[in-house]
């Protein structure tokens, strides 16, 4: 997008494909195929200058092969083309009129009974329950998976008219709790007539099933249709929403009351939609919706237990005949994790089964069956598609699911949806669309002419090409040119989701909502966080300083232990809830919370808080800048531990000597220095467009700092021996010299970094990692290694970073409340980083939906769902006396010293955003200051947490 600049407007806001905005810019030029729309929207949280207004841009419609909004679109406009009954005043098919009004006559009674409205199932005029049910329930499920895809495209009002057009007919046709009417219209009789819906003067039979004449397959699929209406519903018109459920809920008791085959009750339908094997699938899928809609354990049970009487294994399709596979879906989606295995198991095999060992045409579209072919291609490209967001090998499903889709829509050589892109059928088999404008009459002679249709009938799906690829666009020709409401579901539903991608699935995004609907206030997690380093802070404190109860603190900072000469270490943060500036621990906390902010930085936009994020960051790098006196000199601790710990007081009082410790080439550190040089490598980066100069810096000092700790090795805490018994160098320090040449290589694109790290990363030990921390940043590394090798590579690290996920989620003891359980000191920043892992794991494509879902899990522990929070002010219950020093102490003039210490009341001074170390392994938690295991707040311990909420916020606006 371009802009041209309005007078007075002095500050660019816009991004790339639609971000911040001033609303003196207008509109110049805007790219990609399709209609664009834009959206504006006032936004309170961003800084407004005097005389300017600022909004969001949300461009749509461009950056996508093929016009996903137009396929939408057309496709919708297909299903006004197929309504029955009266039509409305907003009817936009205008060549449709009313038709069948007076349907229909019960086929057993002879009476009159109301079936007004619905479908046509296809080009004739037959209303058969059973495939538009199966059409209704498929095409609800892409409403409800992918909705803000319909939103984005402005077509939301119209799916949900789509929806509500045919369950307002399958209401009026379930007219007792076990009478279902499931076909209007004879088969033969109504194929004998070529012509006009508006038109038609044969009889229109009606046929029921009931508790004697059973069908369990239609009722079981008319309820699932009816409990996924409920839930789309649910918020916009909640007392539809319950019409809807109660009679999903009568559907399926009846179904699964009275057993059989509908087909065999309605024999009329015998020979065009047949109940073929079992109907344990439809009753399994209703079940499955129940609960989805409900909560209710009932139906979860009864879903798994219909589907044990399934063949999973043999399952080759998904379409109005077997809802096998989609099952799978919605039971691995649902149930609960010791469940979840044997349904990933089925919808894994079932993709791999379809996309590995099903035929394909020579230009790669699945052919199942030469009649629909692209029906059933579509359907499984929509399974594997809902399997590749619930985390099964993501990238490679949905690159799977866009190939079918772009075949029909035009990497086949052609269009195979009426009215859309290259070439498209001209000739579908449908009787209305190939009749000429009234009063000239419909009749066999249109059925047989070569001519195109005269109506275009917008968005259809066609039959599709034979095993060859070839197609003729002949009217005659069923198999290839047929349209029904059955083909269009999984097809459009599958379009949808790929858009869902396109806008917020790893290519360029928009902005995300400012309203974001989300169980916890993540933008105030990310605030008070931030507060928390504020409260951290040691030296001169800036004018900008939010955390008032802190001043300026360890101004004259340091005298060098070994020369006992004056050194310039003023700045930095203390470490935890004392004194000391432990620099390898606060170099770990810096590099985790800088890649939260790269990975994640329009969480932090929307929040209002990256330029406090981008302040909590220089701090610590400045102080880093200061501590790197030499190429091969680096301060790694002021303060000495058992002198500071001995004291209880505000830093601003403090009187005790302030060793500064070192490493040299003599006295090596190769953590510290590489886990240092990964901080501001990271910082290099986060600082590129703000402050190019200052990027340029850091990366120069990284680069120093990692030859230093590459080229002199050796533990820090061996050279630095009072930090041995706080934090000790355990291990190896490949990992952190690893971790700081895949910095580099991302700051850098220097292949020379990139092959250092893998090499250090050769001399690890993956299979036996089970933390991040500051002591071990293995799994960090397979993260980046995964990210930034190249194709060959990735497998290894990514079967590494997979494996140790696993590890954590599955085999990795838990509270009973389902907190990850590695240590008992700090619990909660352990399984903080844990999940920041996973979620990145989660977004590379590694079982994402599963991953993502664990992140949630563990960081909503924390803010409230372990039944408290342990965010000091933040949340219900949250922690009131933090094991810290400063906070602890009432305003000067008072003293502050060991009674404050042991003192029962609240800290006087709220250190809001600090997360405390966490509950033993039965979820117990004292709220005791002197209980430094469980109350101990550091840097640390907010990093990967206050990353994860990072991340867990921008997918809340991003999906």
């Amino acid at each position: 997008m371009n802009l041209e600049k309005s007078d007075g407007c002095s500050k660019d806001w816009l991004q790339v494909n639609g971000l911040y905005t001033c609303g003196k810019y207008k509109l110049k030029e805007v790219y990609g195929e399709g209609e664009v729309r834009v959206e504006f929207r006032s936004d309170a949280s961003v800084k407004k200058k005097p005389g300017f207004l600022c909004f969001y841009v949300r461009v749509s419609g461009g950056d996508t092969k093929y016009d996903y909004d137009n396929v939408l679109h057309t496709s919708l406009l297909f299903y006004e083309a197929q309504r029955s009954g009266y039509l409305p005043t907003t009817q936009r098919v205008t060549w449709r009129h009313d038709s069948a009004t007076d349907d229909a006559v019960d086929a057993d009674t002879q009476q009159k009974v109301d079936l007004e409205g619905g479908y046509y199932d296809a080009g004739d005029h037959v209303k058969f329950g059973f495939p538009i049910a199966s059409a209704a329930t498929l095409l609800t499920w892409g409403a409800i998976e992918y909705g803000d895809a319909y939103k984005d495209a402005g077509e939301m009002s119209e799916m949900l008219e789509a929806v509500k057009w045919i369950s307002d007919y399958f209401l009026k046709a379930h007219v007792e709790p076990n009478v279902l009417y499931g076909q209007v219209g004879k088969g033969q009789l109504d194929h004998g007539y070529w012509g006009r819906p508006e038109d038609m003067t044969m009889d229109r039979p009606a046929y029921k099933i009931t508790a004697n004449k059973p069908g369990s397959d239609l009722a079981g699929e008319t309820a699932a249709a009816l409990a996924a209406a409920a839930i789309l519903f649910q918020e916009t018109d909640p007392t539809y929403s319950a019409t809807c459920l109660q009679h999903a809920r009568e559907l399926y008791n009846f179904g699964d009351t009275y057993r059989g085959k509908y087909s065999d009750s309605i024999t009329d339908a015998d020979q065009f939609y047949k109940g073929y094997g079992t109907y344990e699938d439809e009753l399994s899928w209703a079940a499955a919706w129940l609960y989805r809609a409900t909560g209710e354990s009932q139906y979860l049970q009864k879903a798994q237990q219909h589907y044990a009487n399934l063949y999973p294994e043999g399952t080759s399709e998904l379409s109005w005949a077997d809802k096998t596979a989609a099952v799978m879906v919605l039971l691995f989606q649902l149930s609960p994790s010791a469940d979840k295995p044997t349904y990933r198991n089925h919808l894994e095999a079932f993709c791999e089964r379809m996309i590995k060992n099903t035929q394909r045409t020579p230009k790669g579209l699945l052919f199942i069956s030469k009649w629909g072919v692209l029906r059933y291609a579509a359907n499984v490209a929509f399974v594997c598609l809902r399997a590749a967001d619930l985390g099964i090998k993501t990238q490679e499903y949905r690159l799977f699911a866009e190939q079918q889709i772009h075949y029909m829509l035009g990497d086949g050589g052609r269009s195979y949806v009426v009215g859309f892109g290259h070439n498209p059928p001209e000739r579908p088999h449908h009787r209305s669309s190939s009749c000429k404008d009234p009063p000239a009459s419909c009749s066999w002679d249109d059925y047989h002419s070569s001519d195109p249709n005269p109506q275009i009938l917008y968005g259809a799906l066609v039959g599709g090409p034979d095993e060859n690829d070839n197609y003729n666009d002949v009217r005659s020709d069923y198999v290839s040119n047929e349209v029904t409401c059955d083909y269009n579901a999984g097809f459009q539903s599958t379009v949808a989701g790929l858009k869902y991608h396109a806008n917020c699935g790893g290519k360029p995004v928009t902005t995300p909502s400012p309203s974001c609907s989300t169980k916890y206030d993540y933008d105030n997690v990310l605030h008070t966080s931030l507060l928390f380093y504020e409260a951290q802070r040691s030296g001169y404190l800036p004018t900008t300083q939010r955390v008032t109860w802190r001043h300026d603190s360890a101004t004259d900072d340091a005298v060098d232990a070994d020369t006992q000469q004056k050194v310039d270490l003023e700045g930095g943060y203390y470490d935890a809830g004392d004194h000391v500036k432990f620099g390898f621990p606060i170099a770990s906390a810096a590099t985790l919370l800088t890649w939260g902010a790269i990975e994640y930085g329009d969480a932090y936009k929307d929040a209002g808080e990256m330029s406090e994020m981008l302040e909590a960051v220089k701090w610590i790098s400045d102080y880093f800048l200061k501590a790197h006196v030499e190429p091969n000199v680096l301060y790694g601790q002021v303060g000495k531990g058992q002198l500071d710990h001995g004291y209880w007081g505000r830093p601003e009082d403090m009187t005790m000597d302030r060793p500064a410790y070192k490493i040299t080439a003599n006295k090596p550190g190769s953590d510290l220095a590489g886990e240092t040089a990964a901080a501001l490598a990271a910082a290099a980066i986060l600082f590129q467009e703000t402050d190019p100069t200052y990027s340029a810096t850091c990366l120069q000092h990284a680069r120093e700092l990692y030859n230093f700790g590459d080229t002199y090795r050796g533990k820090y805490s061996d050279s630095i021996t009072d930090a041995d018994q706080f934090y000790k160098g355990y291990g190896t320090y490949e990992d952190e010299l690893s971790w700081a040449a895949a910095w580099l290589y991302r700051a850098t694109g220097e292949s020379q970094y990139l092959q250092k790290a893998q090499q250090h990363y050769a001399n690890l030990y993956p299979e036996g990692t089970s933390e991040l921390s500051w002591a071990d940043k293995t799994a960090a590394v397979m993260v980046l290694l995964f990210q930034l090798s190249p194709s060959a590579d990735k497998p290894t690290y990514r079967n590494h970073l997979e494996a140790f996920c696993e590890r954590m989620i599955k085999n990795t003891q838990r509270t009973p409340k389902g907190l990850l359980f590695i240590s008992k000191w700090g619990v909660l920043r352990y399984a903080a980083n844990v999940a920041f892992v996973c979620l990145r794991a989660a977004d590379l494509g590694i079982k994402t939906q599963e991953y993502r879902l664990f992140a949630e899990q563990q960081i909503h522990y924390m803010l409230g769902d372990g039944g408290r929070s342990y965010v000091v002010g933040f949340g219900h219950n949250p922690p009131e006396r933090p094991h810290h020093r400063s906070s602890s102490c009432k305003d000067p003039p008072a003293s502050c010293s060991w009674d404050d210490y042991h003192s029962s009341d609240p800290n006087p001074q709220i250190l809001y955003g600090a997360l405390v170390g966490g509950p033993d392994e039965n979820d117990n938690y004292n709220d005791v200051r002197s209980d430094y295991v469980s109350n101990e707040v550091t840097c640390d311990y907010n990093a990967g947490f206050q990353s994860t909420v990072a991340g867990l916020k921008y997918h809340a606006n991003c999906g």
